[in-house]
Formats: structure tokens, C-alpha cells, sequence
């Protein structure tokens, strides 16, 4: 294929059939006193009485406490949910070790994050982050985030991205030689040219959607680790989808820079039977980095 128009025409077709609905967060560093309940990254969680904060394990059997990564205030992202995936009122709060950064390949890792879903965020209480979290410099700094939503298309690298991929090859083969571009290139330029996200922060946060890819896709792997762990959910890739990804390079003067690995994502995967039921305590996770 050498007609430059007719390949943003067909690749017009193909992302219009496979684009998906996602709920992104602009969001910035912020020492400011943020209302409770709000959505935000790290600083101290919002919580109901009675929490818990939630622990996972050293090699020695004892137990220590994770980092507070987010909180999602779902009445505020109600109006960006176009597929009604999610509850519409409440508190989504995500935690993960950031001391030891899992990667989420080994069920023995599992009490390494965790999904907390709080169905009345009217009554929380603000609480500081233990002492254990703070010493280790494994805490996320507070960021407060605005709401949006656009849509998502698959990652060049992702296998359902085969279609659209194989006339991009063939065109940035067929090009003469003063037009010669990388698929990837070509993929960057035509989606933002049909309005899509083509080429995506190193700070990209958001619901839903599909994941940008670091290294390879994960659904496979996270089906066949989930089943194994629990008798009654589906080891069929298809069966999960993405819950969140997030993505930090936290700068603050004075303090060591927080990010997953080498300017990495952590991504929490959940079996959408699980999403319609509310079964956050079984979200899986795979964190990847450069």
C-alpha cells in the first residue's frame, strides 16, 4: 500500500471498531490541603473507621505496611464512565509496595498491593501514612488530578493491534525513500492526526482503556496466574480488562524521586465478572519498566 490517504482511511475503520472508552488524570504535585474524599495521588489516604491499612510480608514472616498509591472518588468520575463500568458513587483507594516494587508474576507477591473500594466516601477520616512507609522513602507523594475522558486505541504493540500494524508495515515499506518512516512513527502520526493519543507521556494515568505498553502484553499472563490463585475465575485473557495504570516521575526538592523502576507503569488488571460484582480484594497487577 502506497496511497498515503487510503491508509488513514482503513486505519480510520480499524481504530473507530477498536476504540474504547477511558477515563484519564492530568495531575500535579501539590502541598495543598485537598477536601477530603477528594481523588488525588499518594499523600494520606481518606478512610472509614475501622481500617486497616494494608500490610504484605518480609522474607522473615513479619509484616510491614505498603505505600498509599491513589484514591478515586467514583461520583467524581461518573460523568467520564461512558460504559458504566464502574460503581457510581464511593471510594476506590490503591496501595502497592513500593519499597520492593513487585512485579506481579508470582502469586507469593499478591499482598504486595491492594484495592480497596469504600461504598460511602461521605463519612472518611483522613489518616497519616505509618512511620515504617515514610523511613523507607516508599511513600507517594500528593498530587491533585483532574478528570477526564477520550478514547483509547490499542498500543502498537499490542496483538489485537495486528491488523492496523500489518498496513503500516507495508506502507512504510512500499514509501519511497525520502518517506520512509517507522511503523511506529507512522502509528504516532495517524493517530493524532485522526485524533487520537499518539505518543503518550512517561506520566500517564488512567481507567479503563487499553494499557501503554512497556514491554509485553499482560492479559494472558495475569488470566493464567488469577486461575491458578482462584478456583472460580477465568483464565481466558479476554475475560479481564484494565482497571488502572499508573505512571509517576515524582520530582520534589529534597527528596529522592519516586517512580516505578526505570520510568515504569504499574498496571492493576481485574476479570470484568469481578468489576460487575465489586471484587476489588482480587485485582491482579504486573509492573513494567525500561
Amino acid at each position: 500500500m502506497s496511497d498515503r490517504k487510503e491508509l488513514v482511511k482503513q486505519m480510520r475503520e480499524i481504530w473507530a471498531r477498536l476504540a474504547k472508552n477511558e477515563i484519564y488524570f492530568e495531575h500535579e504535585i501539590t502541598d495543598e490541603d485537598l477536601p477530603i474524599g477528594t481523588s488525588k495521588i499518594g499523600g494520606d489516604p481518606d478512610v472509614p473507621q475501622g481500617f486497616v491499612w494494608p500490610t504484605t510480608k518480609n522474607p522473615n514472616g513479619s509484616s510491614r505496611p505498603i505505600a498509599f498509591l491513589m484514591q478515586i472518588n467514583l461520583a467524581e468520575t461518573a460523568p467520564f464512565d461512558k460504559d458504566n463500568l464502574l460503581p457510581k458513587s464511593g471510594l476506590l483507594s490503591f496501595f502497592y509496595d513500593y519499597e520492593d516494587l513487585p512485579w506481579g508474576g508470582d502469586p507469593e507477591e499478591f499482598s504486595g498491593w491492594k484495592v480497596l473500594y469504600f461504598e460511602d466516601a461521605a463519612n472518611l477520616t483522613r489518616v497519616q501514612t505509618p512511620k515504617e512507609v515514610l523511613d523507607a522513602d516508599a511513600n507517594i507523594f500528593q498530587e491533585s488530578v483532574t478528570i477526564g475522558n477520550r478514547l483509547s486505541i490499542p498500543d502498537p504493540y499490542d496483538e489485537i493491534a495486528s491488523e492496523g500494524n500489518e498496513l503500516l508495515d507495508e506502507y512504510a515499506e512500499e514509501a519511497e525513500d525520502e518517506d520512509e518512516q517507522e511503523m511506529t512513527d507512522l502509528y504516532v502520526e495517524i493517530a493524532e492526526e485522526l485524533g487520537y493519543e499518539g505518543e503518550h507521556a512517561d506520566d500517564e494515568v488512567k481507567l479503563f482503556g487499553y494499557p501503554v505498553l512497556i514491554q509485553n502484553p499482560m492479559e494472558e499472563e495475569i488470566a493464567e496466574m488469577a486461575s491458578e490463585m482462584f478456583e472460580d475465575v477465568s483464565d481466558d485473557p479476554s475475560a479481564w480488562t484494565l482497571l488502572l495504570q499508573i505512571s509517576l516521575w515524582q520530582k520534589v526538592e529534597g527528596q529522592t524521586d519516586r517512580m516505578f523502576g526505570d520510568v515504569g507503569s504499574v498496571y492493576f488488571w481485574i476479570a470484568k465478572d469481578d468489576l460487575q460484582k465489586k471484587r476489588f480484594d482480587r485485582v491482579m497487577l504486573q509492573m513494567q519498566c525500561y
